[in-house]
């Protein structure tokens, strides 16, 4: 990727929080969102960029000939930025309690503040993919275009069990998170503060409070720019992965596959029948030259796509 692209590591904003923790470290679960770019929306919380449908024609023609030539056509494609929410509020009976002889309070809200940032992060890159909070953005099961997908070579036949690899073009004008132009960041972890709650029966008691909250939204760009291999069960090769590079325009191939655990073992175990040396294939982190992302975050149980 170009040193000029924000990715979410770059655009993270922990407001005057204090979390003495690293950025990158908060992403080692969600890989993907540590790879995706990010972008500023176009207008507050709604977001337009233009998506190629027809590329441009060009020929040669002889003197006195014409020739038709055809220009290309875009789409304006609006994008609606989510309101998420890992705001935590904890009674201060349970933060003194637990914060006895391990730092005191400052060290347990700064975990607790972590673990809801961790928390929310995984929620994000798991809604890049499905989709599946209804609140949010559309994920990539339901952006990746028909022609842009493989049904692998050797498909799955259980339902509920099947996995995909999802193949990302990432940039600007590409696959990117979208966040609030208007703001400084994607997510705000604001200071921690002292509140109050009530309990069932009405009566109030002192609670911390900590708002981690932001709007985001994704960006897929144009046809080209995601790419699948669908119904991997029990077999995953790389002549299922060429096959879906081959539909990537020359030039504009993918930045890097995602795929889960399950995927590179079967793909490992592919090159393993093949390894002219007889010893089994190192776990591969590449496939013609593009990086291979695993993630946990891609699921294991997705429907058989016909």
């Amino acid at each position: 990727m170009a040193d000029a692209m924000n990715t979410l590591a770059g655009v993270l904003n922990l407001g005057d929080a204090n979390i003495d923790f690293e950025v990158t470290n908060l992403l080692q679960d969600t890989p993907v969102l540590g790879m995706l770019a990010a972008v500023p929306s176009s207008h507050g919380l709604a977001h337009k960029y233009l998506r190629e449908t027809v590329a441009a024609s060009a020929g040669f023609r002889a003197i006195n000939a014409g020739l038709t030539n055809t220009a290309s056509q875009d789409e304006v494609v609006t994008v609606a930025l989510n309101f998420l929410d890992a705001s935590w509020e904890d009674d201060v009976a349970i933060v003194k309690a637990m914060a006895t002889g391990k730092g005191g309070a400052d060290a347990y809200v700064a975990r607790r503040a972590i673990k809801s940032i961790k928390a929310a992060l995984v929620g994000i890159e798991k809604q890049w993919f499905y989709g599946t909070d209804a609140g949010g953005f559309d994920g990539l099961e339901t952006l990746t275009q028909a022609a842009m997908t493989v049904i692998a070579g050797t498909p799955g036949t259980t339902a509920a069990e099947q996995t995909s690899a999802y193949f990302i073009r990432t940039g600007p004008e590409d696959a990117a998170i979208v966040y609030n132009g208007d703001n400084d960041g994607t997510i705000e972890v604001d200071e921690v503060r002292k509140s109050s709650a009530v309990d069932g029966s009405g009566d109030k008691y002192s609670t911390y409070r900590q708002d981690i909250d932001g709007y985001l939204g994704a960006q897929a760009g144009n046809i080209y720019t995601l790419g699948r291999v669908a119904n991997i069960e029990t077999a995953f090769d790389d002549d299922d992965i060429s096959n879906v590079l081959a539909l990537f325009p020359a030039g504009k191939g993918p930045s890097f596959i995602a795929m889960t655990r399950k995927a590179q073992k079967l793909l490992q175990q592919s090159r393993t029948a093949t390894n002219p040396t007889g010893f089994p294939a190192p776990f591969p982190t590449e496939a013609f030259g593009v990086p291979i992302v695993i993630t946990d975050q891609i699921a294991e149980t997705e429907a058989i796509v016909v």
